[in-house]
């Protein structure tokens, strides 16, 4: 049986193909340091109570893309192992499953390890509630959205891992879990620009245990601290939209914002640390053989003094044409090199993932921007589950934070930066090609 993911592919749809080498070398990979290769698996569920995950499976591909060992993680989600001679390449293998109880095999594959550190993988299991705090509640608004009827209130609030938005009605009942072990503050933002004027926001913490029933009153928009301001943002692209949040000292989102570019962007800089403001749009494009495809973009900022600049990409063809030269010759079942990295000075990694919109199921492939495409290699059963997409989706896509790092100081770097470190996160940016196949 052929064992690569052009035959996973090819079962799927038309396409094939995945790998690579890195930042344009072809000399081979010295491994990790000191030449042991460490994992660690773990298992999360609805509320993000973790559990060590044990029988990961762990593969170790040659440059060339062939297997060269496996081996799985213990009953604590362990393992290390010596680096093999030739290896390039890791996959890490294991299950998940969706709300709705729907398993299917996730694969996540790292092109050109080098890193020494201990490679982290979590496995979502988000049918199991097994450990969480839930409980049905009501928010009552009646009098809070008669008095704003001409405005839009926007209710964002935390259920288990999943943060979750909508228009606040004058009734809603939810289901709500704890996310951390306790219970999240509600997130209350009132859009009145384009009828009162006013922009408010706030957060009311809650205990839904005391008391299942939350009642916003008329004035719960009285904190002075929560009062919207104009953001000053340019962009250099005609046609876009935007959204501005808040970070705490915690590094807690909050207070989203959402413009367009008719709709200037408010942001809420007394009840946060910083505030940072999105600008980013999508748009049709046609990719020759592989025909139509949808495209976004975006770049984030600090707003500084209430004001920011955003430069985003103008013309999309250069990755339009890196990625379907990436995508052609996947389909030729050849090794095909690619560069993204000369029109992509602001970003760190490329993820060409193929996955299934009706399931699970998905090979994620994390690669320098710059490499060479060999055909990487998978057990048979994994191979087989990937063959049987029901709604396959191609997803290539360029990430980073302007910091100048390559794929290599970037892995070993993530893994030492505090999540809410300004000087590494804040400035971020992305471009997605998203083919149906």
């Amino acid at each position: 049986m052929d064992k690569t993911i052009y035959s996973a592919l090819l079962a799927a749809t038309a396409l094939v193909g995945c790998g690579g080498s890195s930042d344009g070398s072809d000399s081979g990979n010295p491994g990790p340091a000191e030449g042991v290769l460490h994992v660690e698996t773990t298992s999360y569920n609805y509320c993000g109570i973790e559990s060590p995950m044990a029988g990961a499976e762990v593969v170790i591909h040659h440059l060339d893309g062939r297997i060269l060992s496996t081996a799985k993680t213990d009953s604590e989600g362990q393992l290390s192992l010596s680096w093999p001679q030739g290896g390039a390449h890791v996959s890490l293998i294991g299950e998940g499953t969706d709300q709705d109880g729907s398993a299917g095999t996730l694969v996540q594959t790292f092109v050109d390890w080098r890193s020494g550190d201990t490679i982290e993988r979590y496995f979502p299991n988000m049918a199991s509630k097994a450990g969480c705090h839930c409980r049905d509640v009501t928010i009552e608004a009646n009098d809070l959205v008669s008095k704003y009827w001409d405005s839009e209130i926007r209710l964002t609030y935390q259920n288990g891992i999943f943060s979750q938005a909508q228009r606040l009605s004058e009734r809603q009942q939810l289901n709500l879990c704890q996310s951390e072990g306790q219970w999240q503050p509600i997130d209350l933002v009132l859009d009145g620009a384009n009828s009162t004027g006013e922009v408010l926001a706030t957060l009311i913490e809650v205990d839904w245990d005391s008391n299942p029933t939350l009642v916003l009153a008329p004035e719960v928009f009285a904190d002075a601290s929560g009062v919207g301001e104009r953001v000053t943002l340019t962009v250099n692209v005609p046609d876009y939209n935007t959204m501005t949040f808040g970070l705490t000292a915690d590094g807690e989102r909050v207070h989203r914002y959402y413009g367009r570019t008719w709709k200037e962007p408010y942001y809420f800089p007394g009840s946060s640390t910083r505030s940072l403001v999105s600008a980013y749009s999508h748009d049709y494009l046609d990719a020759a053989e592989f025909g139509g495809v949808t495209y976004f973009h975006l770049e984030r900022e600090r707003i500084e003094e209430g004001a920011a600049t955003i430069v985003l990409p103008e013309d999309p063809s250069p990755f339009l044409n890196e990625s379907v030269k990436l995508l052609r010759g996947m389909t030729e079942d050849a090794a095909s090199s690619y560069d993204f990295k000369h029109f992509s000075p602001g970003k760190n990694l490329a993820l060409v993932t193929l996955y299934d919109q009706a399931g699970p199921t998905m090979w994620q492939v994390e690669a320098p921007l710059k490499g060479t495409v060999p055909a990487l290699e998978l057990p048979d059963a994994v191979m087989h589950s990937l063959e049987q997409l029901s709604a396959p989706m191609l997803e290539v896509f360029l990430y980073g934070y302007n910091n100048g790092l390559n794929a290599h100081d970037y892995r070993s770097e993530i893994r030492k930066s505090e999540p809410n470190d300004p000087s590494f996160f804040d400035r971020y940016e992305y471009q997605i090609l998203l083919l149906p196949l």
